[in-house]
């Protein structure tokens, strides 16, 4: 390990640095994740991301980011307010270059299809108890008509934002899937979620018990709002897609329903529940 590179969790030192960030590796696909607790006393403030084509000089010294190259690969200069510089080359998914405040950075010789993620962290502040259904309202009320394409354009959304109906608390990414692949096959109890298309398209199928919908994703640009108490399945993947999604809720696995079985029986009595409202 150099000595610019260091674990995700540990404190933070007010120095750019390369951080090792985790992978779940699966056959079908890996999956990176970042989340409030992954940098100590930081939580996340926002998510933007930019092609090869959108790539400047950031002037933001006012807050910590981390840069990740969700495909492609490409040379991070990062220079302090008094002017000194280091260089960085990012090349994989699984590396974040971190950024403290008062630094900006610039993105050079980025290959031709390069995408970067830019997460900005804010210093923890007084959290907020979450809003939120409990575990049979959601999957007894929750409609395939409660999910939602977003406009994403902006290319950068934070916890202000009126485009999210949420404060991120994580991030994650999954990439290198096989054409073939099939991901998802769950709901949340708790847990609402914003898919995008960072690269390439996929398609993501949604069941509330009831009724199925297909929404095609093919573009940064739009993303898909899902609710909890929604079963949904990812596939139809284009070669080098990436699948990028913001949720509200830090991982728990005791918020998943991996059972179909188990989701029918949560979603059970949503036809007599649908007709007395």
């Amino acid at each position: 390990m150099s000595r610019h590179e260091e674990k995700v969790n540990g404190s933070l030192q007010a120095h750019p640095r390369l951080v090792n960030l985790p992978v779940i590796a699966d056959p079908r696909g890996n999956l990176t994740f970042i989340q409030n607790d992954s940098l100590s006393g930081f939580d996340i403030k926002a998510v933007g991301w930019h092609d090869r084509a959108g790539v400047e000089r950031h002037s933001d010294y006012g807050a910590a980011r981390m840069i990740i190259a969700l495909n492609g690969s490409a040379d991070i200069d990062v220079h302090s307010a008094d002017g000194a510089g280091q260089h960085f080359h990012l090349e994989t998914p699984a590396t974040g270059l971190f950024i403290p405040e008062r630094f900006t950075h610039g993105i050079e010789n980025s290959s031709r299809d390069a995408s970067f993620a830019v997460i900005k962290w804010t210093d923890r502040r007084t959290e907020k108890a979450p809003v939120v259904k409990t575990h049979v309202e959601a999957h007894r009320s929750a409609s395939v008509n409660d999910c939602r394409i977003i406009d994403m354009s902006e290319t950068a959304i934070d916890n202000e934002s009126p485009s999210i109906p949420f404060e991120i608390a994580r991030i994650y990414y999954i990439y290198h899937m096989p054409e073939y692949a099939e991901r998802g096959g769950h709901s949340h109890f708790e847990e609402q979620r914003i898919m995008t298309a960072a690269a390439g398209s996929f398609d993501v199928k949604v069941f509330d018990g009831m009724e199925w919908r297909t929404f095609h994703l093919s573009s940064p640009d739009k993303a898909l709002f899902v609710p909890p108490g929604i079963w949904r399945v990812v596939d139809n993947f284009a070669r080098g897609s990436i699948c990028l999604a913001m949720c509200n809720n830090i991982f728990s696995e005791s918020d998943y329903v991996r059972s179909f079985k188990q989701f029918e029986h949560l979603s059970a009595h949503k036809e007599n529940n649908l007709t007395t409202l």
